[in-house]
């Protein structure tokens, strides 16, 4: 609507119809359109250096830890097809772009021909901006298409290194090791990673500390049950030695009272022959009632026997009953055993002396006098009396030499006890020992949850700054965008009173040629008023620049801060990254990563090289628009 004054004005002149005054106007409307074309690359160009530089920040935790994005699912291919495919679209707009530019340019050029010379020399100065621009394109082409073809290559190399961790033993350990690597790699202080060091390498010397007890633990309860069974065997061989000692022992008592008791019986069959049977009457009394008393202690002996069997079997069903109340309970039963066995001995002999004594009384009273029988006792008498003399020392000598053997067997068994209680003793100390180591292992593992949930606070409060750098960058580049059309709306305005400027020195040389004319009165009024309203239009114009300076002004001291910001969080990010290769330098002096790993780190810093230096690109464009911005502010000053 604004250029509709204009047309007409130029229609009513000299110069001829309207079609040539569209002609005129059509390196106005062309450039502006090519101008926001211009600005939207610029903006993409922009876009793209925010890109590149969330890009930088962003593959700085890729190169220190390559293989996050393969454990976590092949995230990291996604986003590099995503990042592919965002590349290839902007290629395929910047050849559409630089087509219709080259139409443009061709329609520009055929209006540029059938105009006059000053418009031909700005449109070949436009026309060399354009072509410094395309081959920034070119450039740019070039790098965006180096750009994919690594991307791509990159995107092979992860696919084969995804199909060989998928088969290979050692998943697992690198999971762990990338997990640790990005929670390392997030900013964590040297001090919370030596504290993490030194806790891991006192959690591994406390698995070997207990693996080494348990195998101790191990080789003790074997020798344990190795002890207990040479015990219980020894314990049969004294039980066996007892009960042969004790029945050597009975018998020579059974000897002894036996020869008492024939001497005894010697001197009764002298001193009283007559009263031989009521004595042996009375013996066999007496035996028979020592004979029941022995039979009922047996029995009492084989019940109380029968208990304490029952009781040591509940012992052992119940509970693991030490070698001390085993050892009780065996002294028992051996001692009410020798017992019993004594009894029956004793048992058997009274009924054999009995049995003796009966036919002895049998036979004396067929006999015509005592005198008659008196010598056959005095006769073997002496002969009996040695014999168990004899006897009586072999037997005593015997019991000696047991007595030695079971001396020496008890003190072993007392120091097998003692031994016994010592490993029992350890067993203990150990087992304390391995509950406190356990307790600390508990301790350690909570102290390194605690550091793992402070390290994902950072992290979280790392990517909040992020996210105000990103949201400051963008800013910054939709201020940049205002700027880019502004100084396009400038380059209008300039244009336009460029024009004007011709028309009115056209309408001055129409005035002198056509002063001798009639019509010239006329002309030049409808030329005055056409001039009024072209002087009031410059005037709106000039108000409209002023008030887009003013914006200007107020835009940049914007960006000046925006700038500053940027400025103090790059310092910011400086230090964080100097942090992360110490923290990746220590990493690699710990324990170093795989071939392949280092392989990839190469080809990602490579890729972060290549991103660093579309960053100074996207900063030289910054630069450039800054410089446009100041050449816009003198044109504005020049126009007041």
């Amino acid at each position: 609507v604004r250029y509709q004054s204009l047309d007409r004005t130029a229609g009513s002149g000299p110069m001829g119809d309207g079609g040539m005054h569209d002609r005129e106007f059509l390196p106005i409307r062309e450039p502006r359109d090519r101008s926001l074309e211009r600005s939207g690359g610029r903006e993409r160009s922009l876009d793209r250096g925010m890109y590149l530089e969330d890009d930088l920040y962003g593959s700085r935790s890729a190169r220190q830890s390559p293989n996050t994005h393969l454990a976590s699912g092949g995230g990291y291919l996604g986003e590099l097809q995503h990042q592919n495919n965002d590349l290839q679209r902007e290629l395929a707009n910047l050849k559409k772009e630089l087509e219709l530019t080259n139409q443009k340019l061709g329609s520009s050029m055929h209006s540029i021909k059938t105009f006059w010379s000053p418009e031909l020399k700005k449109e070949r100065a436009l026309r060399k901006e354009e072509s410094a621009k395309y081959s920034l394109i070119n450039d740019q082409l070039k790098l965006l298409n180096s750009e994919n073809q690594k991307q791509a290559m990159l995107l092979r190399q992860l696919e084969e290194e995804l199909r060989m961790r998928k088969h290979g033993k050692q998943a697992m350990l690198v999971r762990q090791l990338e997990e640790e690597l990005r929670l390392r790699m997030r900013g964590p202080s040297i001090e919370m990673q030596q504290q993490m060091e030194v806790l891991f390498a006192e959690n591994e010397h406390l698995t070997r500390e207990i693996a080494i007890l348990r195998e101790t633990i191990k080789e003790l309860e074997l020798r344990i049950e190795t002890q207990k069974q040479t015990l219980q065997a020894r314990d049969e061989s004294i039980k066996k030695l007892l009960e042969m000692l004790q029945n050597k022992g009975v018998g020579g008592k059974m000897i002894e009272q036996l020869e008492d008791q024939t001497k005894k019986e010697l001197e009764a069959r002298l001193v009283e022959s007559e009263n031989l049977i009521r004595h042996y009457e009375s013996i066999v009394r007496n035996r028979d009632q020592e004979l029941n008393i022995t039979k009922r202690e047996l029995k009492a002996t084989n019940e109380t026997l029968r208990a304490l069997q029952a009781q040591l079997e509940k012992a052992f069903h119940n509970q693991n009953l030490g070698g001390t109340t085993n050892s009780t309970l065996t002294a028992i039963l051996e001692t009410k055993d020798a017992r019993i066995v004594t009894l029956e001995k004793e048992v058997n002999l009274l009924e054999q002396e009995l049995d003796r004594l009966r036919e002895c009384g049998i036979r004396e009273p067929n006999l015509t006098s005592p005198l008659l029988q008196h010598p056959n006792p005095f006769n073997k008498a002496p002969l009996t009396h040695l014999s168990f003399k004899q006897q009586l020392d072999e037997y005593r000598g015997e019991i000696q030499r047991r007595d030695q053997e079971i001396l020496a067997m008890s003190a072993k068994m007392k120091t097998l006890e003692e031994q016994h209680q010592d490993y029992q003793r350890h067993i203990a100390v150990l087992k304390e020992s391995l509950c406190a180591k356990e307790e600390h292992y508990t301790m350690l593992q909570a102290d390194v949850e605690e550091l793992r949930q402070r390290l994902e606070e950072k992290n979280r409060h790392i990517e909040k700054k992020t996210q105000t750098a990103v949201q400051a960058t963008q800013e910054r580049n939709r201020i940049n965008n205002e700027l880019s059309e502004l100084r396009d709306h400038m380059d209008i305005k300039d244009r336009k009173i460029n024009v004007l400027q011709r028309k009115l020195e056209l309408h001055g040389a129409n005035q002198k040629l056509a002063t001798g004319a009639a019509k010239a009165g006329e002309e030049s009024s409808v030329l005055k008023k056409q001039v009024e309203e072209q002087k009031k239009q410059l005037e709106e114009q000039r108000r409209k620049i002023e008030e887009h300076r003013k914006g200007l002004d107020n835009r940049i001291k914007q960006v000046e801060e925006k700038e500053k910001y940027i400025a103090d969080f790059e310092l910011k990010l400086k230090k964080r990254k100097e942090k992360l290769d110490q923290q990746e330098a220590q990493l690699l002096k710990g324990g170093g990563t795989s071939g392949t790993d280092q392989e990839v780190i190469k080809k990602m810093e490579a890729n972060l090289e290549a991103h660093r230096v579309e960053l100074e690109k996207a900063r030289e464009d910054a630069k450039h628009s800054q410089e446009e911005m100041e050449r816009l502010l003198q044109l504005v000053q020049m126009s007041q």
